[in-house]
């Protein structure tokens, strides 16, 4: 009885695990690239969502209509493609990839360009506190560039 038992939950798993067919293609299939699109677009609107004081969360913008009318698609042919590309992992594996690599991308560049405006406003006060001597010039900021005596 004991060895039927672990007969029959053996096989149940066995059957659970076989691959019961691939996802048929949607005739209204989101072309990949489009996919990653959407999915980026996602990405973001997502992440300005978090973002404290932000218009989308005052104006009860809703992101998902916005995306599919952006895109020119409809959540019926989101929710289809998605489960289309879910069943294929290595097509699905390369989409995200790829959205992860350009979000990447757009960090580096808005760090760069915050990078770039910390400068300017630092050297901007640096330049407006410098103290000026009794001829107009300004003071040496530092020990080391002091005239020699």
């Amino acid at each position: 009885m004991k060895k039927i038992r672990i007969l029959f939950i053996m096989a149940v798993l066995v059957f659970a695990c076989k691959e019961s067919g691939v996802i048929e293609r949607p005739d209204d299939l989101i072309e990949k690239q489009k996919m990653e699109d959407v999915l980026y677009q996602i990405a973001i609107l997502n992440a300005a969502k978090s973002i404290p004081l932000n218009n989308l969360e005052n104006e009860k913008i809703e992101l998902a209509p916005y995306v599919y009318q952006q895109f020119g698609i409809d959540s019926l042919q989101f929710a289809k493609s998605s489960v289309y590309y879910a069943s294929h992992p290595d097509t699905d594996l390369e989409i995200y990839q790829n959205v992860e690599k350009r979000l990447q991308a757009y960090k580096d560049k808005i760090k760069e360009e915050n990078d770039i405006e910390t400068k300017k406003r630092d050297s901007l006060f640096k330049a407006k506190n410098r103290k000026i001597d009794s001829k107009g010039k300004p003071k040496p900021l530092d020990t080391l560039a002091l005239p020699k005596k």
